[in-house]
């Protein structure tokens, strides 16, 4: 824990040599002013007033029954928000505040499991580091107090300015996306309080809006126990952060820390709305802003600097929904062919439609003024943007469109998977190429297929070999200075096969 005051000062508050040692904190008693009635100022050990406040508590399945419906592979987790809230009253108490104060620098390094069958002890600390400026630090018994699982810096009567403006401007839609049945149960983990999700209005792998309805009536706690909450109802928050894992629908990602927010416990209450754009992503980590508007469009909290972190696969059992198809694609793509820089836009309906959509996207991910032409040889093209070096390439099968865009020379196609006579239409060399592949040979010569149809799009007058079949579904083709991924997946009631191909360099 960070101390006050180094420990070979005279000036060093007894509790301050105690918390270096923060895992032997022996109860303190002696007189102390009195504090609010709070869950998480249960039992204050240590509390030398405008300098140092220290509380435990005791967490449970029976004191706190929102652990059952945040379980995490077979875990109860505290939820990071509850946290956040388990600070935030700490904080204030200690800081004698009454407004919420801006949190910085928020770490989530290690989950805090609450026991099924045994109650754990959550100690929270906070010094006082300066005026207006509190540190605070969780742990708890399971790790004998010795690992800081939660910690945060506390900053009232912050003067300043958010790096940040408004979220985008976008044309929002519903999407086609019901979170009960297509999210909650196999892509989120989450149960009960916090299945709160009523709809996207923009849904990509870099950027979403999300509604959130309002909270259903639940008790937090055990009756006998405190039940107000400084921040509002923590499982808006909890949402506001779950709501970016339909981006990333492949991997189960979690949230390990945030630079700042600035809260706000009003749109709590009520139906919400979530704006998240992703700033950064390496490897596993990715970056992201929020935005949190109340139900009458009012801005009313930010989050600057959401990390969040991969941290396991998830294994899909159930055909993807059309709207999860492209943000899964692209980050896909975006792992197999990182070079490539991909962008993926998947649009269905009538044909005026398809076509009215691509144009729209085109405007939103190249430039104001892009439109989709033709070459003279019928390849499509962006027009309309002098600057603009980007490529697209589009596939029609099913309903579908298929947009991909890259910097690169590309090309794709998307096909539905049925039988054919293979032999006559890939000849002796291509099915020979299916059969290297994953079955069914439906499957695999379609894969052929739509890998044929790219490399014709993207110009390249090479056969590509099998490089490597890294996933389930997914293959890897290699050939000179062309790269390419093909891929079979179920979509809703069709089963559709995906050819990309990208010029290296």
């Amino acid at each position: 824990m960070t101390m006050l005051n180094s420990p070979d000062s005279p000036d060093t508050p007894v509790s301050s040599i105690i918390t270096g040692r923060f895992g032997d904190l022996p109860t303190l008693q002696f007189d102390r002013p009195e504090l609010p009635l709070l869950r998480f100022l249960e039992r204050p050990v240590v509390h030398y007033p405008g300098i140092e406040l220290i509380t435990e508590t005791e967490l449970s399945s029976a004191s706190d029954p929102y652990a059952a419906e945040h379980a995490f592979a077979g875990e109860q987790l505290l939820p990071a928000v509850i946290a956040m809230e388990a600070m935030t009253q700490v904080a204030m108490t200690l800081e004698s505040a009454a407004q919420i104060p801006e949190l910085r620098r928020l770490r989530f390094d290690h989950p805090l499991v609450i026991p099924r069958d045994r109650a754990v002890t959550m100690r929270v600390a906070a010094v006082r580091r300066k005026p207006g400026v509190v540190t605070v630090t969780v742990r708890c018994s399971s790790t004998s107090f010795q690992t800081d699982h939660f910690s945060a810096e506390c900053v009232f009567d912050s003067t300043s300015e958010s790096s940040q403006s408004g979220p985008p401007n976008v044309t929002m839609r519903s999407v086609e996306l019901i979170p009960e049945r297509d999210l909650y149960g196999e892509i989120l983990f989450h149960r009960g309080r916090f299945r709160r999700i009523r709809q996207y209005h923009l849904l990509h792998a870099n950027h979403a809006v999300a509604e959130l309805h309002a909270p259903a009536a639940a008790p937090w706690f055990a009756r006998h126990l405190p039940s107000e909450f400084l921040l509002g109802d923590p499982a808006s928050r909890d949402a506001a952060i779950h709501c970016l894992q339909a981006c990333i629908p492949h991997r189960t990602v979690l949230p390990v820390g945030v630079d700042r927010i600035v809260a706000d416990k009003s749109w709590t209450s009520g139906n919400s709305v979530i704006h998240a754009v992703e700033r950064l992503r390496e490897g596993n980590d990715f970056l992201y802003d929020l935005w949190i508007q109340d139900s009458e469009g009012h801005t009313r909290e930010r989050w600057e600097g959401l990390h969040l972190r991969a941290v396991a696969p998830i294994e899909r059992t159930q055909p993807w929904p059309l709207p999860l198809l492209a943000p899964y694609l692209e980050r896909k793509l975006g792992e197999l062919l990182p070079e490539a820089g991909l962008r993926i836009r998947v649009v269905w309906g009538n044909e005026e439609e398809r076509e009215s959509e691509i144009q729209r996207m085109l405007r939103h991910l190249v430039c104001h003024e892009a439109i989709l032409g033709h070459r003279p040889d019928g390849k499509p093209e962006i027009q309309g943007c002098n600057k603009s070096r980007q490529n697209v390439s589009l596939s029609h099968s099913a309903g579908l469109t298929l947009m991909t865009l890259s910097d690169h020379a590309l090309g794709c196609d998307i096909e539905q998977i049925v039988g054919h006579d293979w032999q006559s239409l890939l000849g002796s060399d291509g099915l020979n190429h299916a059969r290297m592949l994953k079955p069914p040979l439906d499957s695999a010569a379609t894969q052929v297929w739509t890998l044929r149809e790219s490399l014709r799009k993207a110009g390249a007058g090479v056969d590509l070999q099998i490089q490597s079949t890294p996933e389930k579904h997914w293959a890897l083709h290699a050939a000179g200075e062309y790269a390419a991924a093909t891929c079979c997946l179920q979509v809703e009631e069709m089963n559709l096969a995906f050819g990309f191909v990208v010029k290296k360099g």
